[in-house]
């Protein structure tokens, strides 16, 4: 037998099935003239990014259905109280979806999380299309350990450790300023006095970032840890946030990044690029960084605009 992987339905693909059929089955199924009721693409779009979260449309035409029976229930009472006079039509507007549906099940609360050094946003693939993954680093004083959350695989694990280990190889590349992650870490500020201090203090610089890794404890976390996650293609994004933390230095919170890391620094390609770009522009992103070399990659890549210009 042979297994023919079938891709989730993207945004734009959704909200044409909804158009075209499923508000107009879910009208009739619940016994109201079309007439009665108007849902605008805004409001369909609300309901796609914000209640549902799957590959098809099954939660969406269930969620439609809700909304029909809301203004059933609207139109029945108008037909009793008031039968010789007309139903006005009830538009379903985003605010009016609200009221009906009650607070949204998932909320594209991204880019306002990332606010200081230590996170950084990837990209990920998962059965119900793309997703945006945060990634967020802490450090303290310690002895070198390593701890990592958020229900990872062993696969996501050796990226970390791929990550930690191109950062130790290059740290003279990335200017680490050690005085200031141990002002973090101390909480207190260090004088140097006199040129004698100065020349030491240059002298010590090496190995003092020698032994970085040594002094500090990281602890790296996937938020939505009731959620698995694995696969290669967060290694960038790994390098990118504990870099941002050891540097002090704030990632812009409108770019996201997918790819696979090697301890030489290199940047592999990864799958999924048309569902993680769209991800990435449902949730606000501005810029994703990816690696495209291959004509399969670029061919994701005009897919995905194409469907985003649609829009």
């Amino acid at each position: 037998l042979e297994i023919i992987s079938l891709p989730g339905y993207t945004l734009q693909e959704k909200l044409e099935i909804a158009l075209k059929y499923l508000v107009k089955k879910q009208i009739e199924e619940n016994g109201i003239p079309s007439t009665a009721i108007k849902i605008p693409e805004e409001t369909l779009v609300q309901v796609i990014n914000n209640y549902t979260r799957e590959a098809g449309v099954r939660e969406l035409e269930r969620i439609i259905g809700s909304l029909c029976r809301k203004v059933a229930f609207l139109y029945s009472k108008h037909k009793q109280e008031e039968p010789d006079k007309e139903f006005e039509t009830v538009l379903v507007t985003p605010q009016l979806c609200y009221e009906f549906l009650g607070p949204e099940t998932y909320e594209n609360d991204i880019l306002e999380r990332v606010i200081q050094p230590g996170i950084a946003i990837g990209l990920a693939w998962t059965s119900v299309g793309g997703k945006v993954l945060l990634v967020e680093v802490s450090m303290s004083k310690g002895r070198g350990k390593l701890e990592l959350t958020g229900k990872v695989g062993e696969t996501m694990k050796e990226s970390v450790l791929t990550a930690i280990g191109w950062i130790k190889s290059n740290y003279h590349r990335i200017k680490i300023d050690m005085k200031a992650i141990d002002q973090r870490l101390d909480q207190k500020t260090k004088e140097v006095k006199g040129a004698e201090s100065q020349v030491k203090d240059k002298e010590q610089e090496q190995p003092q970032q020698d032994n970085l890794f040594n002094k500090i404890d990281l602890h790296i976390h996937f938020p939505a840890a009731a959620i698995p996650k694995d696969g290669p293609s967060a290694g960038v994004t790994i390098v990118t946030a504990i870099v941002s933390l050891l540097t002090g230095r704030i990632v812009r919170p409108d770019v996201a990044m997918t790819g696979e890391i090697t301890l030489k620094g290199l940047v592999l390609p990864v799958g999924g690029i048309k569902e993680k770009s769209l991800a990435a522009h449902g949730a606000g992103l501005k810029l994703s960084l990816i690696h495209i070399s291959e004509p399969t990659r670029q061919a994701e890549i005009s897919y995905a605009v194409f469907c985003l210009k649609k829009k």
